[in-house]
């Protein structure tokens, strides 16, 4: 077998490439296993997933009709579990929206797969970011003492307005950032 230094260099890595380990753990010991990319990494956060999305103008002009799909439904007996949610328009771009009236609700929707009925929403009525003329965002974290996102066995995330009507001006994106995992509810 040849030197692992006269291998070709192959980036980047990807989450099904094996990787060579040794397992301390079981008998005899030190023994040769090997493992996924994926598999490291999930060790390593601990399941830990990060979203990081741009929903661009025309999308954003038509989020009271048209509700945007965050995460999708992940399966029977599984639940998504949201540690943190940071929503923001950013970098501003000219014309603002011109949402009727501007003032409208920010609602992340977990909906049942089958129905499309929701379940629980969870409602944002600070104000409309959408409607000023200047970078916005806000941020929510779960923790102990404050739960602003149940755990909902599979359950789609959406995002939609609520309390105004679609836009047709505006051009800002609109960023999600959300850490979540998935845990299996069995």
């Amino acid at each position: 077998m040849p030197k692992i230094s006269t291998y070709g260099i192959k980036a980047p890595p990807s989450p099904s490439d094996m990787l060579v380990g040794t397992d301390a753990a079981n008998l005899p010991p030190n023994q040769t296993k090997n493992f996924t990319v994926q598999d490291l990494s999930d060790y390593l956060t601990n399941g830990l997933q990060y979203l990081d999305v741009s929903i661009q103008g025309t999308i954003v002009q038509q989020l009271f009709s048209t509700p945007y799909e965050i995460l999708p439904a992940p399966g029977v007996g599984k639940a998504i579990v949201i540690y943190d949610f940071f929503m923001g328009m950013y970098p501003f771009s000219p014309p603002s929206y011109n949402f009727v009236p501007g003032n409208a609700n920010y609602v992340v929707d977990y909906l049942d797969p089958a129905t499309g009925a929701s379940v629980f929403k969870w409602v944002n009525s600070l104000g409309n970011l959408l409607n000023g003329g200047q970078d916005e965002a806000v941020y929510y974290q779960n923790n102990d003492t404050y739960n602003v996102f149940p755990t909902l066995e599979n359950k789609k995330l959406t995002l939609r307005l609520e309390n105004t009507s679609d836009a047709n001006q505006g051009n800002s994106p609109l960023n999600i950032k959300m850490t979540y995992k998935i845990f299996s509810s069995t």
